[in-house]
């Protein structure tokens, strides 16, 4: 019986295969930042369409940011950490028997809202003493499934180039 000999040159396969890789990570890089200033915009939406603005503070400070670490790149979109502390307890409240409020944090809403300082330790007592009911605003995830489409854009154009440089394109 003949034998079948299969041959594959994989000098060529490693040429093409490093050939396409070249600039793969700028290109995801540029994706996550084109899909994450999306889901940041849509987010921004959300929070308007939620009327859950006062001064817009929280709303204008959602980012985007890419982060490489060991050969993993990870998309964050969100608050700065210490506006994320203010939207969790908007969104989700205060136990009753927590801590007060710090004193002086209740004072600038108080004015955007016609109350006199001199109610600030009584509030900030009701706070600490009956909890604070949260009012959802779900805005990160309705944001990133609006951004579905920008995702698979970027991505696919990541996917061409990738493919047109295996082949040599």
């Amino acid at each position: 019986m003949a034998n079948a000999r299969f041959t594959v040159d994989d000098r060529e396969l490693v040429v093409a295969l490093n050939k396409s890789v070249a600039g793969l990570q700028t290109d995801t890089r540029a994706a996550f930042n084109e899909a994450g200033a999306d889901v940041v915009k849509n987010a921004r939406r959300w929070i308007e369409k939620w009327k859950k603005v006062d001064t817009g503070t929280y709303r204008d400070s959602l980012f985007a940011k890419v982060t490489e670490r060991r050969g993993q790149m990870t998309l964050t979109v969100g608050p700065p950490e210490r506006l994320d502390i203010l939207g969790s307890t908007l969104e989700f409240g205060r136990k009753p028997g927590s801590r007060m409020p710090p004193a002086g944090a209740l004072l600038p809403w108080m004015a955007r809202h016609g109350i006199e300082e001199s109610a600030e330790f009584p509030i900030r007592r009701a706070i600490a003493r009956n909890g604070m009911r949260g009012q959802p605003f779900p805005h990160i995830g309705p944001s990133v499934d609006d951004s579905l489409p920008a995702f698979d854009a970027a991505f696919s154009r990541v996917l061409d180039r990738l493919e047109a440089n295996f082949y040599g394109g």
